[in-house]
């Protein structure tokens, strides 16, 4: 049951990444070369799958940081790269904190065990493993509905950013 777990968490948070980088790509586009393209996706998979603590400057900026891959790997003015990252930045910080915290807090919650117990027992270790699949699954729909809500709207927005916006 574990093994299974595991697996549905893995395809779950590449169908996270998968989404993410839709809602990236629906607002800018990609560079054309496909190589690109590839390393696109796949720093999007770190991007979109990070980690974020409560009062954790470091994997706050680490994430800011490693999503200046807008710059690298999309087309558009720097003014549309810039509010992609202002746009969706807080928003995958929020998720991802929201989605972490809530799934630890509920494992406190229903088992009351230390870390150190949970790795002796492995009943502690699935229901854990089970905990984490199903924020994984939260956070993926949540995006899903984000992009289909707002899949129109994001086309269109970089025809009105200018200077003054």
């Amino acid at each position: 049951m574990m093994r299974f777990f595991e697996i549905l968490s893995f395809l779950l948070a590449w169908g996270y990444t998968a989404v993410f980088f839709l809602i990236l790509k629906s607002f800018l586009p990609l560079r054309k070369n496909v190589v690109l393209k590839v390393i696109a996706f796949l720093v999007c998979g770190y991007l979109a799958d990070s980690i974020i603590y409560s009062n954790d400057a470091g994997s706050l900026f680490g994430t800011m940081l490693l999503f200046l891959y807008v710059l690298l790997f999309y087309r558009g003015t720097f003014m549309e790269k810039l509010s992609v990252m202002l746009v969706f930045y807080p928003a995958l910080i929020a998720i991802n904190y929201l989605m972490l915290d809530t799934g630890g807090r509920l494992f406190k919650i229903i088992t009351q065990a230390s870390y150190e117990e949970t790795l002796q027992y492995p009943t502690l270790m699935l229901i854990g493993t089970a905990i984490h699949t199903v924020s994984l699954l939260l956070r993926l729909l949540f995006w899903i509905g984000a992009w289909l809500v707002l899949r129109r709207f994001l086309e269109k927005i970089p025809s009105h950013l200018n200077i003054k916006t």
